[in-house]
């Protein structure tokens, strides 16, 4: 996914070369901190997502995405309503610790 991810973002009009640098650099340190991961996170209208990330489905409601390396998101529906797939958390830092988690730190630290 993180190799996607550059891919994804060296081919856009107008790449990030910011971000390129941090995938390029994870890469090559073989991974990254939860704590590195976290500030990485993109946040992103809804409109916005659709049109970097054709394709990706985000739940009716969702009025900004935030997109971590590895493209993992967390979709956030309004105050308190932080989406990690089927999942409703209450805050964005307990949405990132459950993402991390059961689904991140696997990729990210084993790249």
């Amino acid at each position: 996914m993180i190799r996607k991810q550059l891919e994804r973002e060296e081919s856009r009009d107008k790449p990030d070369t910011h971000y390129i640098n941090l995938i390029k650099q994870t890469i090559a340190d073989g991974g990254m901190s939860f704590k590195d991961w976290v500030e990485a996170g993109r946040f992103m209208t809804d409109t916005t997502f659709r049109e970097k990330y054709r394709g990706r489905r985000i739940k009716k409601g969702t009025t900004t995405v935030v997109v971590y390396l590895g493209e993992f998101i967390i979709q956030i529906m309004g105050p308190s309503k932080y989406v990690v797939g089927s999942q409703e958390l209450s805050s964005l830092s307990e949405a990132e610790k459950v993402l991390w988690e059961k689904k991140a730190k696997h990729e990210i630290r084993n790249i």
